[in-house]
């Protein structure tokens, strides 16, 4: 049984949260100790997750690291969740993406009910985050369907953000996969770099937004 800790907390069960949070990608002192930076991490963990990030580390927050160190269900990490919103970047209004999709929050374009974002449409940062988890989950599971070879986490982040931006239909129809699950990973992380254009006023063209995301992409999967 583990104890709730917080900032200020000491102990045995805080070294067990820094040892879990470690396996995730973060890069803590294992010193026993809750402080700021114990604290952020646990903030960011519960955002990744869907929970409160209140940094108070209590049973919803125990279960979800220990369910899933568990578990051999891979899913993203810290920076991978960061590297799709600052890309993405957060708007509270709906706006016309640039090629003619209405989109909220972090990159979401339809609700949980299926129901499309429309113009005039407005969200607070709290209701754009269940929206990303919500989005977020549901191109992990297609990630984790088609790839059918071991990845590392960052190359599981790159590919879930580049699903998250491209749409599963475009993951399971591309080179990018196919070249993956050939086992060529290098033409795989080459491959991601062709999805950078899209279509204004009826042409396609290269959008240098685009162009900065696959790049990042492709360094993070062959990091």
């Amino acid at each position: 049984m583990v104890n709730t800790v917080r900032v200020g907390s000491r102990g045995a069960d805080v070294v067990k949260l820094q040892k879990e949070l470690n396996k995730r990608g973060f890069k803590l002192s294992e010193d026993g100790i809750f402080g700021v930076g114990t604290e952020a991490a646990v903030q960011s963990f519960q955002k990744s997750v869907g929970l409160v990030p209140d940094g108070i580390v209590g049973p919803n927050t125990w279960n979800k690291l220990l369910e899933s160190s568990g578990s051999k269900i891979q899913t993203i990490s810290p920076k991978g969740i960061e590297l799709i919103q600052s890309f993405e970047g957060f708007s509270s209004k709906a706006y016309d993406d640039g090629v003619g999709v209405w989109t909220i929050g972090w990159g979401t374009t339809k609700y949980e009910n299926g129901v499309r974002v429309k113009k005039g449409d407005s969200i607070t940062v709290q209701r754009a985050l269940e929206l990303f988890m919500h989005d977020l989950s549901g191109f992990e599971k297609a990630v984790r369907s088609l790839v059918k070879v071991p990845l590392t986490q960052n190359q599981y982040d790159a590919l879930v953000s580049f699903t998250y931006n491209v749409g599963v239909g475009a993951l399971q129809g591309s080179t990018v996969l196919r070249k993956l699950n050939s086992g060529d990973y290098q033409g795989a992380a080459d491959a991601l770099l062709s999805w950078n254009k899209g279509r204004v006023n009826g042409e396609l063209v290269e959008l240098k937004g685009l162009t900065r995301r696959r790049n990042a992409e492709r360094d993070l999967f062959l990091t």
